[in-house]
């Protein structure tokens, strides 16, 4: 069997981010195909859902590399399946945040919270120097920081502050460090909040007879874990014959998993994936 080019098989390592709206639409794309798998061969995500899925990403991508090795060597390779793990993962990754969003709010929130708390700090620390120049109530200031600081509360903050800085900017223009363009993304960062929050929410109110937040991350890690195997199976072919072994190029999605606490946390470290480039 031919060895896959040197240059093909460096290893290196990927990581991923969660855009919101490629893994909601990956969701809606494969919930029926979720929906669809048996109950009692469900696998159970214990294990970062998005360690996970960049696992399953890089180690499709190397295989997806060697598709020229693979069907000079394997005839009816399931080319499709494997092509779709970088989706089905986006569907995982979206599956677990909503349930996530119903234990920690915040967690759903890591792209656009530093910016949002930034932004907050910038705006409440000059509505402080303007209160004390007379210039703004000092109740105002205080109706805004008394909130419980969710993310939902930081989000009211932005737009509250925004609306009052726009409803009195000729006054304050000239004495305030803010500029419009930060009074603007206020506004901005603030109905993106609100709005995802409101989705999310009632995204995860399952209907009458529809499965939970928690089932439907199962069955999305289901059908991942499935595809993967695929993955798996054609990535221990064609990489057999390479010094770090095939495993090292199609790792287990176990590979990732959470790691354990006390005495157990230094006889069982976690490992990182290890890919190919593209």
């Amino acid at each position: 069997m031919p060895k896959p080019s040197a240059k093909k098989i460096e290893p290196a390592t990927l990581t991923m981010t969660v855009d919101p709206s490629r893994t909601e639409a990956a969701y809606a794309k494969y919930k029926a195909a979720a929906l669809a798998l048996p109950a009692s061969g469900l696998a159970n995500p214990t294990v970062n859902v998005t360690l996970a899925v960049s696992i399953a990403t890089a180690g499709a991508r190397n295989v997806l590399g060697q598709r020229e090795e693979l069907d000079a060597l394997v005839r009816k390779v399931p080319w499709a399946v494997i092509e779709r793990v970088k989706e089905v993962g986006l569907a995982a990754q979206h599956a677990d945040m909503l349930v996530r969003l119903q234990e920690d709010e915040a967690s759903a929130f890591g792209d656009l919270l530093p910016r949002t708390n930034e932004l907050r700090g910038i705006l409440l620390d000059d509505l402080e120097l303007l209160v004390r120049r007379k210039l703004v109530p000092a109740k105002f200031v205080a109706e805004v920081r008394k909130g419980d600081n969710t993310v939902r509360d930081k989000a009211n903050d932005l737009r509250d502050c925004g609306e009052y800085y726009t409803a009195h900017w000729a006054e304050l223009s000239k004495r305030t460090t803010v500029d419009a363009d930060e009074i603007a993304e206020a506004g901005a960062l603030a109905t993106k909040i609100l709005a995802r929050l409101g989705a999310m929410h009632v995204t995860n109110v399952p209907k009458v007879g529809e499965p939970t937040a928690v089932e439907m991350r199962r069955r999305m890690f289901s059908l991942l874990a499935n595809d993967y195997d695929v993955v798996q199976r054609f990535g221990a072919f064609v990489f057999w014959e390479l010094p770090d072994g095939w495993e090292a190029y199609v790792p287990s999605l176990w590979s990732g998993r959470r790691r354990p606490t006390g005495a157990a946390a230094a006889e069982e470290p976690v490992k990182e994936p290890i890919v190919t480039p593209a």
